[in-house]
């Protein structure tokens, strides 16, 4: 926390995502009753066609719940009472409540916040979605950040027959070139650019761990498709 009182919000709404026309960039957005919009972008593997038929199909609702999942980091600014959701399923809404509330718990815990936290999620509640197609068979990707459990993980499946690869979601260049220094094989890259408007903001609003894990298998989740 920074030497300024971080306030609390009233509302934070996680808006629309789209696909940037011939790239393979999604724009996610959001906006705070205090600080105003933000935007992330994240860079995907592949090519601009696969990403857009992926978007535009059944890959949709993924996409909807990443933009939820990838929000946490612009909400814990002034952690706002209210939370707007794009329209989700009913197991859609309880997954984000699960990322705002426990997946926030150290958050809240050491910005001298409520816990748990009153918080109110409104948006639609939609029926169950259409079972999603099934993509392409391709090599199962292993979560790589440096660690021993990416190599045990890795070889379990190289065992079981499979060449794995390494894949990792990097905010820098810093960190990519770590890990292509000591990854055994170059990992898979997806890049996500925060807004840098949250970095201007950051040392006078709340700071904290966000639940990285759930962000980044969701990355990953589309990344393998």
């Amino acid at each position: 926390m920074g030497t300024d009182t971080p306030q609390s919000g009233q509302h934070f709404a996680i808006k629309s995502w789209r696909h940037i026309p011939e790239s393979t960039d999604i724009i996610f957005q959001y906006t705070c009753d205090i600080y105003g919009d933000f935007h992330e972008k994240v860079t995907f593997p592949g090519t601009p066609e696969k990403l857009e038929a992926f978007a535009s199909g059944s890959g949709a609702a993924v996409l909807d719940l990443l933009s939820v999942a990838l929000g946490v980091s612009t909400y814990k600014l002034a952690a706002a009472s209210t939370i707007s959701l794009t329209p989700l399923t009913r197991a859609g809404r309880e997954m984000a409540k699960s990322l705002y509330t426990e997946g926030l718990a150290e958050f809240y815990v050491r910005n001298s916040l409520p816990y748990p936290p009153p918080l109110t999620f409104a948006g639609e509640i939609l029926d169950a979605l259409p079972d999603a197609a099934t993509g392409q068979e391709g090599p199962p990707l292993v979560a790589f950040g440096g660690g021993k459990d990416s190599y045990v993980a890795r070889a379990i499946l190289n065992s079981a027959g499979h060449q794995a690869q390494l894949a990792s979601v990097v905010l820098g260049e810093a960190v990519e070139n770590v890990l292509t220094a000591t990854a055994p094989k170059t990992p898979l890259f997806i890049q996500r650019r925060l807004d840098p408007k949250l970095y201007e903001i950051a040392p006078k609003a709340f700071s904290g761990h966000v639940p990285i894990t759930a962000i980044n298998m969701l990355v990953l989740a589309v990344s393998a498709e």
